[in-house]
């Protein structure tokens, strides 16, 4: 494999993935930030419901932050995931890690809508605990090329000779 053409593809995979994290992040941090500004407003929002509608709600969005925020910040772990990253080929190795980041925001955004949900129609505070959780998990999936790397656990040949030695 040749150094450059690592470290170049491991450049760009990091690129794509922070691309996509902002496209996809970026418009629920602007949700919030609207949130946060009709907060005067509030109560035009608040449904009246059933307690257990309430419950049932709130206990979807914590139990998707107490299952998906570990699991999406150690699926590079998995074997699942592991082994394509181990594929002989860069190119598919760095499309498949791409791929996982990708679900990887995906999951940890719908998590963070689902507690909004129940947040914002409910005033459900351990939600709001929720999100912040789910935000701060967010923030350490922004990627870089040494990131990409030590996830994929991939070296150049320069790196794996001076390994050797």
């Amino acid at each position: 494999m040749n150094k450059r053409l690592d470290q170049h593809s491991a450049k760009q995979a990091a690129t794509r993935v922070r691309k996509y994290w902002l496209s996809i992040v970026c418009p629920i941090l602007i949700l919030g930030l609207i949130v946060l500004l009709s907060e005067f407003n509030h109560e035009l929002f608040i449904l009246q419901s059933e307690p257990f509608t309430i419950f049932v709600l709130s206990m979807i969005g914590i139990m998707q932050t107490l299952i998906l925020v570990p699991l999406c910040l150690k699926m590079h772990v998995f074997p699942i995931f592991k082994n394509r990253f181990q594929n002989e080929d860069a190119q598919l190795a760095y499309r498949s890690y791409i791929r996982m980041s990708l679900l990887r925001i995906i999951l940890l955004c719908a998590t963070v809508i689902m507690n909004f949900i129940s947040y914002f129609l409910y005033e459900n505070q351990s939600n709001g605990i929720c999100i912040l959780i789910t935000a701060i998990a967010l923030i350490f999936c922004w990627t870089s090329e040494n990131k990409v790397k030590d996830e994929m656990q991939r070296m150049c040949e320069g790196e794996y000779q001076a390994d050797k030695r």
